[in-house]
C-alpha cells in the first residue's frame, strides 16, 4: 500500500494500494484549499512552526505505519504494514504516553485489519480484509469486542468494499460502500440502536463519509459527473 496515490475510495482494497479513504479525502481536502489561495494571489502560513514532529514506528514493521486517528487523551489509532505479500496490515492503538507500548487490535480471522477512528469512550472504528479480498466495517470496544458494521444493501461491490473511518463519543460512526459499479456512499451507524443512515451530497456520484464531531458534523469527499473531487462538509443544524 501506498500512501497518496490517485484516490481509490471507489475501488476494492488491493495489496499495494490505500485501503482507506481517509488519506485520499485529506490530500484532496490540501489541493483545494491551495488551488484557492494560489487563486487569491495569498500565500498559505506555515502551521508546522506550532507543532514538535516525532516518529512512532511499531517495531513490529517499522517499514510502513499509519496514524489514522487520536482521541482527547491522546490515544493513537493506526496500523502497520504495507499489505503486500508478508506484510499484511496489522491494526494498533498507541497511547500518547512516550513508553510506546503499541496494543495489537485486530479481526479475528481477518487477514488484514486497519483501526481508522475513535472515539473518547473507548470505541475504535475501521475495517478489516478477508482472504477473499472483502472488505467489512467494524467497531470495537476495549479492542476486544468485535462487531460488523456493513450497510445493508444487496447492490454491493465485488470484492466487496464497505469501511468505518470516523465515530464520535455519541456512538455515531461514519464510512461508505462502494456499490456494484464501484459509486461509493456514505452513512451513518448508530452503535446503540444499530441504525443505518444514508449520507448523500447534492450533485455528487459518489461520496465518502470519513469523520463525525460530537455535534453531529460529518467531514468527507465526493466525486460529481464532471469527476471533480470535493471536500464537504455536512452541519448536522442544516440536515
Amino acid at each position: 500500500m501506498s500512501w497518496y496515490r490517485a484516490p481509490i475510495h471507489n475501488r476494492p482494497f488491493r495489496p499495494g494500494r490505500l485501503g482507506t479513504a481517509l488519506a485520499a479525502a485529506i490530500l484532496g481536502l490540501g489541493v483545494m484549499v491551495s488551488s484557492a489561495a494560489a487563486a487569491a494571489g495569498a500565500s498559505l502560513p506555515d502551521a508546522s512552526a506550532s507543532y514538535a514532529f516525532t516518529t512512532l514506528n511499531d517495531p513490529a514493521d517499522t517499514t510502513f505505519n499509519q496514524l489514522l486517528g487520536i482521541n482527547a487523551s491522546g490515544l493513537i489509532a493506526g496500523y502497520y504494514g504495507s499489505g503486500m505479500a508478508g506484510h499484511p496490515n496489522k491494526g494498533y492503538t498507541l497511547p500518547n504516553d512516550g513508553h510506546g507500548a503499541y496494543v495489537n487490535e485486530n479481526v479475528p480471522g481477518a487477514a488484514q485489519t486497519q483501526v481508522t477512528g475513535l472515539n473518547d469512550t473507548g470505541v475504535t472504528v475501521g475495517f478489516s480484509v478477508d482472504k477473499k479480498g472483502d472488505n467489512s466495517g467494524f467497531y470495537a470496544t476495549g479492542g476486544r469486542h468485535f462487531h460488523v458494521a456493513n450497510y445493508p444493501t444487496s447492490n454491493v461491490a465485488s470484492p466487496a468494499v464497505d469501511q468505518l473511518l470516523g465515530v464520535n463519543d455519541h456512538g455515531i460512526a461514519v464510512g461508505f460502500y462502494n456499490d456494484s459499479k464501484g459509486n461509493a456512499h456514505g452513512y451513518t451507524y448508530n452503535i446503540a440502536t444499530r441504525h443505518y443512515g444514508a449520507v448523500a451530497v447534492a450533485g455528487a456520484s459518489s461520496a465518502s463519509a470519513t469523520a463525525i464531531n460530537n455535534g453531529g458534523d460529518i467531514a468527507g469527499f465526493d466525486t460529481n459527473s464532471a469527476a471533480r473531487w470535493r471536500a464537504f462538509c455536512c452541519s448536522a443544524t442544516a440536515g
